[in-house]
């Protein structure tokens, strides 16, 4: 469900059982599992030389590379913690409510509110931290000051957003569809493959 690197390991977050596996090269190692056994980790980033992990029961935990703390639970039931990501030495969580939370390593804060949407997904591309949306299918672009809508799709959902090469990739779903988009061009469209 998730992937990040953090102390020179891979971790992997798991699902249905709460599970974040790391990796060292040589083995693999369980060295999470939440208590309630029916559990996603949607998320995982590493932020101010901790790792963190964010939940489908609205809870993120984090790992100073012995131990593991709860940080964060989400008020309300059936919100999940879909995407986390650092930028400007903040951390971000994205919610499946339209939240989008910023932890500055004392208290979490509530940075937007995309009411109707659950934040899928983030990348920091070209100094801006980048967001893709359900159902609505967005991309929003975030400088530290304003949140800015790039591109409206018209699939159900962008699930995964990185850059490559100068570009910004995005993947949506359900049709598979990849977009391309250089930021540098002011006349450059999102160019629409399919990798089907």
């Amino acid at each position: 469900m998730s992937l990040a690197t953090f102390n020179y390991e891979l971790y992997i977050g798991t699902g249905p059982q709460g599970k974040i596996i790391s990796f060292d090269g040589q083995d693999w190692k369980e060295v999470y599992v939440a208590k309630n056994k029916k559990v996603y980790i949607l998320s995982l980033a590493v932020y101010s030389n901790r790792l963190y992990g964010g939940t489908s029961e609205g809870k993120i935990v984090s790992f100073d590379g012995q131990n593991w703390k709860e940080v964060y639970v989400a008020e309300g039931r059936g919100v999940s913690v879909c995407s986390l990501a650092a930028y400007l030495d903040k951390l971000y969580a994205g919610m499946s409510d339209g939240k989008v939370l910023v932890f500055d390593g004392k208290r979490w804060q509530e940075a937007f509110d995309f009411q109707g949407e659950d934040i899928m997904c983030f990348t920091v591309f070209e100094d801006k931290l980048y967001l893709g949306t359900k159902p609505s299918a967005k991309i929003i672009a975030y400088d530290g000051k304003e949140w800015e809508v790039v591109y409206n799709s018209p699939q159900e959902s962008i699930v995964a957003l990185a850059g490559y090469e100068g570009n910004l990739i995005a993947i949506s779903f359900p049709s598979g569809m990849v977009y391309t988009y250089d930021p540098h061009n002011p006349i450059s469209q999102w160019i629409v493959t399919s990798i089907k």
